[in-house]
């Protein structure tokens, strides 16, 4: 298995966000293409199959499941999909459990609690216009509009887009790696146990959500044949509408890289 990460440091602050996504998008296309085409020519004696560039699970014969992690991710998953060729259940993306663990762990620690209690979801894409679901978060049964104050959930739900750029602040070089592998560990638990674990993923949409032929952050059945199932939650307008921004952003972004 290997972790392969295209995208540059975020040093570019006086750019706006979907600047540096565009920017970062270039470099991460190359390095993923590169990488891509290099580790097919290596594997054809084994026909033609593909050590992935995240996770894989091996049978008889070889099966693998790709999972980007390289930033923009939804794109990058977008792009394996399409250099890959893969059944979409087989084209994971990453960023959806690492954004639900910040958002639970800000949870936890705002109720000083066990992030273990704590039940959320982050649906969208990795980054500014992800759609952490406040309403549906629950502590132990109990959701946190019972618990938490509107104004500091509604500055959890920030911090948690935020993310990312307060490990690097934190960090003052490089970017987040702990967390990401975490959220690595995870899925590869799912795929390769076969847990049928429900975790929120960048998979290809084909209707679910009203969403078509782009990877966006969704809950997602892991097992043993990758994202098995698109797991349907029953939206309010507002969330639907977010996710259809968030989704939007997306498709730009693989506009822009002629996806």
């Amino acid at each position: 298995m290997g972790r392969i990460e295209a995208g540059e440091r975020r040093v570019l602050k006086t750019l706006h966000e979907s600047a540096v996504r565009r920017h970062l998008s270039w470099r991460s296309m190359l390095v993923l293409s590169s990488f891509w085409f290099a580790i097919a020519y290596v594997m054809q004696p084994l026909g033609g199959n593909i050590i992935p560039l995240l996770v894989a699970r091996f049978t008889h014969p070889i099966t693998a499941h790709l999972g980007p992690i390289a930033f923009p991710l939804d794109a990058m998953a977008q792009l394996a999909y399409e250099v890959s060729k893969f059944p979409r259940a087989r084209v994971i993306g990453m960023a959806g459990v690492l954004d639900t663990a910040r958002f639970r762990t800000f949870i936890a620690q705002e109720l000083k609690v066990s992030v273990r209690d704590v039940q959320a979801y982050v649906l969208g894409g990795h980054g500014d216009t992800m759609v952490p679901l406040a309403r549906m978060c629950t502590v132990a049964g109990i959701p946190i509009s019972m618990l938490i104050k509107p104004e500091r959930i509604d500055a959890i739900v920030k911090r948690t887009r935020d993310g990312g750029a307060e490990i690097v602040n934190l960090l003052k070089s490089g970017s987040a790696y702990y967390a990401p592998s975490a959220a690595v560990a995870e899925m590869v638990d799912a795929i390769m146990l076969d847990h049928k674990q429900i975790l929120p993923c960048a998979v290809r949409l084909e209707g679910e959500y009203g969403i078509r032929g782009l990877f966006v952050g969704v809950p997602v059945k892991l097992g043993a044949g990758g994202a098995e199932e698109v797991v349907q939650l029953e939206l309010t307008e507002d969330e639907r509408a977010a996710l259809q921004r968030s989704a939007e952003s997306v498709k730009e972004l693989v506009g822009v890289m002629g996806i």
